[in-house]
């Protein structure tokens, strides 16, 4: 889809009839035919089927980035199932869900001129109070990698400028630590599943001549190494990353709780310090307004015992 203000054409207008009038198109964005006999395609950073409203608006090129078919299938898979089985539930139903999504280059490129991102990200913020949180995905370009979760400041921090996402990092003061368990243990799912279809993937039998002599050679050991490796590492790793994100959340819980124990005692404290400075202060002037007045009086009692004095001599 092509936007262009100062065409004749309908917003969002095909992009095969705006090659004709639209200047200098496809000079900041990847054309069809920039995919034309080559391993990439052009793929949704933000997958249509995410989206119930506004469907157009995800054909548009800035929403496009060259992408292998097996990655953008594990991406729009991946995706679609976060959001309909933990996104949208923990955040009333996506009523105060917000989503931004974009893709970070590599050096590699598509006919030297289109690039392929290293990466693509996800960033969700649940705005609902009193129950909001915020959570990033990111999927990198390599085989074999599956999705991740990553807090939104560390996501922040691997894309260029580090920009901030979300005002006030969504609310991150007040986030509710037992929604974000909850998207912890689907992601969790959702990985385990991509692994075992991936695993299947490996298993399954090429088809075709080319397909069959590929099957009967040897792996080179080199890479069938670092496949397994790489496995092995990405089996261990995310049980312990999950481990520490758990251990994060308790510990933000546990200090929030102890923050405000330390409030409320050091408020009844300052409330009884305070009382007992009233009531001493309170105590002080009354005793130095007795012994005033029994100063002032002084003088008159010592008059009037002269005159009763002298009224008896007489």
């Amino acid at each position: 889809m092509i936007d262009d203000p100062t065409s004749h054409l309908e917003e969002a207008s095909d992009e095969a009839d705006a090659v004709t009038s639209v200047n200098s198109l496809g000079s900041q964005q990847a054309l069809s035919t920039d995919y034309l006999d080559s391993d990439e395609q052009s793929g949704q950073v933000y997958p249509v089927s995410l989206s119930d409203d506004f469907q157009v608006a995800t054909f548009a090129l800035t929403n496009a980035a060259p992408m292998a078919p097996s990655f953008r299938e594990r991406w729009y898979r991946d995706l679609r199932s976060l959001m309909e089985r933990a996104l949208t539930p923990q955040c009333g139903g996506g009523a105060d869900l917000y989503i931004l999504a974009g893709a970070v280059p590599s050096r590699r490129k598509v006919k030297d001129r289109v690039a392929i991102p290293a990466f693509v990200w996800l960033a969700a913020c649940c705005a609902t109070p009193g129950a909001g949180w915020a959570m990033g995905f990111v999927q990198h370009a390599r085989d074999g990698d599956i999705i991740e979760d990553v807090m939104v400041p560390e996501l922040e921090k691997l894309l260029p400028s580090s920009p901030r996402l979300f005002q006030d990092n969504c609310g991150e003061a007040q986030q509710d630590t037992e929604r974000m368990k909850k998207i912890l243990e689907v992601v969790n799912q959702v990985q385990d599943e991509e692994r075992t279809a991936q695993t299947k993937e490996d298993a399954r039998p090429l088809s075709g001549p080319q397909g069959e002599g590929s099957a009967l050679l040897p792996r080179e050991p080199a890479e069938e190494g670092r496949g397994l490796l790489g496995k092995l590492m990405g089996l261990l790793a995310t049980p312990v990353i999950k481990l520490f994100q758990l251990f994060y959340y308790i510990a933000v819980g546990v200090l929030k709780n102890i923050m405000y124990v330390l409030w409320f005692v050091t408020k009844q404290v300052c409330n009884g310090i305070e009382s007992c400075l009233y009531r001493l202060g309170s105590a002080t002037i009354s005793y130095f307004l007795a012994i005033g007045e029994e100063l002032a009086s002084i003088p008159w009692k010592v008059t009037l015992v002269k005159c009763r004095h002298a009224f008896l001599l007489k």
